[in-house]
């Protein structure tokens, strides 16, 4: 094709001309049968193409005059032709001429939406905004079928607040989290607990190396397109949109929770869709992946627009008591009294579908039993309350209950390992989300109430690479909770998603379940210590002094011991011949080393440790 612009002068001269010169081809040819072809146009949005009194059959040699009808921001980018030799004659590029060749003719006319990017970057700037996201991550592998992972993401700029919120099928707005500027122009957060009160928080703590610090609101949530200009976009040659020119547009997706590059994407497009909404299209590069068990790869794309918005800022406020809510309050209740129950857990992998395991995890007064569970690398045991009335951590070898960790986790009294759901869950954080269903309406809600929902083993996981995610639906039947149900996201050790986990607890047997082993701690022989009655006498050296001071322990029994006439408290004695005591807050422990043969031998060391006098030891003055 060739394309050329003419005068307006020349063109009527042209149009006369190829009259001329097809007049005088036929009449010289003297044929009465005419050689005609067809012209064909394509379709496409933004405009259409009319011709010539709506005919489409032409002679060879005739003229053909086509004009292009555009829709309001629409140009056109370029029009071509099938036969490359034809010259296309335009004075204004909209209308166009040429000779009919002798073949059929298709003409492909491209155009494009122009957006005047300063007056949408002024309305970005200047508004309220609104980001809707799609994320996509396709997994593919060994042990995989291919999956799309899908989640949706929506935030919202207000003048003074930034929110990431859900919309419900009516559009009411659940709020995640919301953050405000404050008088000073710091940052604030909002969020309503599980109890269904407001807090606020305008002090952050950025990592555990931190102390709290104030942010200012704009360094973290100030208007995303306050430094951008039209030199920081680049029209793709397709003219299909634009690529990032600078880093300011990279900086705009770092604000946006996207700490991507451009330099490290596969693609990435802008594209004005009018002067208030920018649509972004992002492709990251395919990332492959391997463990012990199978290799996969994944693909994560995210597509979205960024537009001015015409909502209302949002407010976080205690959500409204709605009729529904009388069931979840009788159903928090009965579960809040009962003393024992069964869990039925079922466990999914919503990347595969596979069932990873179904537990019966039987939970009485006083222990929590869950099976062997390889998925999760726990053991079967438990947590459990042995005869001196503290919680440990337990493991069945050779079924017998024997402690895994030699530690207490506190008094049954002011401590429990149970999973429970406490009475200052408010029914007021659930919405009826189906018939006998119930979900949180947020996730910061949700996590707050799994650390009461879930069982000790799992318990400690969430603190390593295990995430609770989205909502907890509790199933509710006659104001009787029969179950619940959460999602955890699991991470490998690169910190990259490895697994969705859908977990399903049904609860059964209520107040009547129990767990049957005799948890009792091994009875240590302390006989010992009879051996050593009586009065012992030393030296002792204190702190800054030069010689030692003399001091009298005297042993009345295993509950009875003063030194220098103070009375012991807290005393312990251990099977391998050491024994500890405290006199006013200051921890004194012992080594005896006594031989049945040579009384006059025994010795009772003081070891040095939290110990006032800085060592030394007894000998024996009387037995």
């Amino acid at each position: 094709m060739k394309k050329k612009i003419l005068h307006t002068i020349s063109l009527s001269a042209i149009l006369l001309t190829a009259t001329f010169i097809t007049t005088s081809a036929l009449t010289s040819c003297n044929k009465e049968v005419t050689n005609t072809h067809n012209v064909s146009f394509n379709t496409f949005t933004g405009g259409k193409v009319t011709i010539n009194n709506n005919i489409y059959d032409y002679e060879v040699g005739s003229q053909v005059t086509f004009k292009i009808e555009l829709e309001e921001g629409y140009e056109v980018v370029d029009v071509t032709t099938s036969n490359s030799q034809i010259e296309l004659l335009t004075n204004d590029g909209l209308t166009y001429l040429f000779v009919m060749p002798n073949e059929d003719v298709s003409i492909t006319v491209e155009v494009v939406k122009r957006v005047d990017l300063n007056t949408l970057l002024n309305n970005l700037k200047s508004n309220k905004l609104e980001v809707n996201v799609d994320i996509f991550t396709d997994y593919s592998g060994e042990g995989f079928e291919e999956f799309d992972f899908h989640s949706y993401l929506t935030q919202f700029y207000g003048n003074e607040s930034y929110s990431i919120y859900e919309e419900d099928e009516d559009g009411e707005v659940y709020l995640d989290e919301k953050y405000y500027k404050n008088a000073e122009g710091n940052l604030e957060m909002r969020e309503v607990e599980i109890d269904n009160t407001v807090v606020t928080n305008d002090e952050f703590q950025l990592d555990e190396s931190t102390g709290p610090i104030t942010i200012k609101f704009d360094l973290l949530y100030g208007n995303l397109f306050k430094d951008v200009t039209v030199d920081d976009f680049e029209e793709l040659e397709d003219h299909s949109g634009y690529i990032a020119k600078g880093a300011n547009l990279a900086l705009v997706l770092s604000k946006m929770n996207y700490y991507y590059t451009t330099d490290k994407m596969e693609s990435y497009k802008l594209i004005p869709i009018d002067t208030s909404t920018l649509r972004f299209e992002i492709t990251m590069p395919k990332v492959e992946m391997s463990n012990d068990v199978y290799s996969y790869s994944y693909v994560e794309t995210l597509t979205g627009e960024v537009k001015v918005s015409n909502k209302e800022e949002l407010k976080v406020e205690p959500f409204e008591e709605e009729s529904y809510h009388d069931e979840v309050a009788s159903a928090l209740t009965k579960m809040t009294e009962a003393k024992t129950f069964t869990y039925n857990r079922t466990r999914t992998s919503e990347l595969t579908g596979e069932d990873y395991a179904i537990n019966g995890i039987k939970i009485a007064e006083n222990a929590l039993y869950t099976p062997e569970d390889p998925y999760l690398g726990t053991p079967e045991g438990g947590y459990a309350v042995y005869d001196d009335n503290n919680w440990y951590q337990y493991e069945i070898v050779n079924d017998e209950p024997v402690i895994s960790i030699d530690s207490s986790f506190g008094s049954a009294s002011e401590t429990t390992m149970l999973p429970y759901l406490p009475s200052i869950v408010s029914p007021d954080v659930f919405y009826q989300k189906e018939e006998g269903v119930y979900a949180t309406r947020t996730d910061y809600i949700a996590s707050g109430l799994l650390y009461y929902l879930l069982e000790g083993t799992e318990l400690i996981l969430v603190s390593y690479s295990y995430y609770p995610v989205g909502e907890v639906e509790l199933f509710i039947t006659d104001g009787t909770l029969e179950g619940f149900s959460y999602t955890f996201e699991v991470y490998n050790s690169f910190g990259l998603l490895q697994d969705i986990v859908y977990n399903k607890v049904m609860i059964t047997d209520v107040d009547k379940t129990t767990v049957d082993y005799e948890f009792k701690l091994d009875t240590p022989d302390t006989s010992w210590f009879s051996s050593i009655i009586g009065t012992w006498e030393g030296n002792l050296p204190l702190l800054n002094e030069e010689y030692g001071v003399p001091y009298t322990l005297v042993i009345t029994d295993e509950n009875t011991m003063t030194l220098n006439g103070e009375v012991a408290t807290n005393i312990v004695i251990n099977e391998d011949k050491t024994f500890t005591f405290e006199i006013d807050g200051v921890t004194y422990s012992f080594r005896v080393d006594i031989d049945l043969e040579n009384p006059s031998w025994d010795e009772i060391f003081v070891e040095a440790s939290t110990l006032k006098p800085g060592g030394g030891s007894f000998t024996r003055a009387t037995k």
